[in-house]
């Protein structure tokens, strides 16, 4: 098999390297320089470089590195990736001949319109981008909340022995959002002690196994009857709500909700947990901010709370509020 190295940069990223000794395809480089220290340190010849979205973190360093390389760029022509030169459509395969590596071009929505995913079956690998993280997903930009429900019932499927390389390290703060999610899933609980011992020591808690996602990830779980008594519980879900009607409800009502606090762009997703979308769900993605600074974190999550005091003083009850106790979880997280 090849290596797959994962390069730390900026915030919490991870850049993809996967090689065999000689040669090398880059998975997101954001960083051109991360990537570029890594290839010559370790005398790799660049042969591609494959993007899964358009954001400056996962794509900023192609241009820097295609002046050092003339390698083929591959992504999605909706996502107008720089420097595209093999735009990819769904169910396409990606052959690398130096490495004698295929992937499988998946298309996921929903972070962005043009998302992709690669899947390599020879390696058991998933590079899943900002679609599916350890523990959870990413937000929504651009797609609605049916695609991005759809793109990750997509990845699901794959076999439950596949490695997801996702682009963030995020999953101490998914794994607390999946404890108050389903606190009866004693998975959960073991997945959150063993990151949390991983991060202590500074140690990544990706890749991740599918096997773990479908037992412990709240946004793959929509179907399980503890996180449905949650978001009874906590969020008001009609009892007959079928998961289609209550994901696009949830959802709409959890955009309206940020909207009017004026939390746009403030790391909310609005998607995953079919009955949760907007409301539980902002706890934990307004914690992320997608990799904004801890410093704006907190300002995002002390933004929040204070919306949602104003909507408890004024006698809201619906939605947002009904997720109060989670919202000051994540709170308390970040030391508030």
């Amino acid at each position: 098999m090849l290596s797959i190295w994962g390069l730390p940069a900026f915030d919490d990223n991870y850049l993809w390297i996967v090689h065999n000794g000689k040669d090398a395809v880059a998975i997101d480089p954001g960083d051109a320089a991360v990537v570029g220290k890594a290839l010559q340190e370790h005398g790799l010849q660049l042969r591609a470089i494959l993007a899964t979205h358009k954001h400056a973190d996962h794509t900023g360093g192609i241009t820097r590195l295609l002046a050092d390389s003339a390698v083929p760029v591959y992504g999605s022509q909706t996502d107008q990736i720089p420097g595209l030169t093999h735009p990819v459509s769904d169910g396409e395969r990606i052959t690398i001949p130096e490495l004698n590596l295929t992937l499988e071009v998946i298309a996921v929505p929903g972070h962005t319109l043009g998302h992709v995913a690669y899947y390599a079956a020879s390696e058991q690998a998933l590079f899943s981008g900002d679609t599916l993280f350890a523990g959870g997903c990413g937000r929504l930009f651009e797609g609605s909340a049916t695609q991005m429900r759809a793109s990750l019932n997509k990845l699901a499927a794959l076999p439950a022995d596949t490695r997801v390389y996702c682009a963030h390290e995020y999953t101490l703060s998914n794994l607390r959002f999946a404890a108050a999610a389903e606190p009866d899933n004693p998975q959960v609980a073991a997945r959150l002690q063993h990151v949390q011992n991983l991060r202590a020591e500074q140690k990544p808690s990706v890749p991740s196994l599918l096997a773990d996602e479908l037992a412990t990830n709240p946004f793959l779980r929509s179907d399980q009857h503890g996180i449905v008594a949650t978001l009874r519980r906590e969020c008001g879900l009609p009892e007959h709500a079928d998961a289609d009607a209550s994901f696009a409800h949830q959802g709409n009502v959890g955009i309206s909700h940020v909207r009017h606090l004026g939390l746009t762009g403030a790391g909310v997703l609005v998607t995953g947990v079919s009955h949760c979308v907007g409301q539980a769900c902002v706890a934990d993605h307004a914690a992320q901010a997608l990799g904004e600074s801890r410093c704006r974190r907190k300002l995002v999550i002390k933004r929040t709370l204070v919306g949602l005091a104003a909507a408890r003083r004024a006698g809201q009850t619906h939605g947002l509020v009904r997720a109060g106790s989670l919202l000051e979880g994540a709170g308390q997280l970040l030391h508030l």
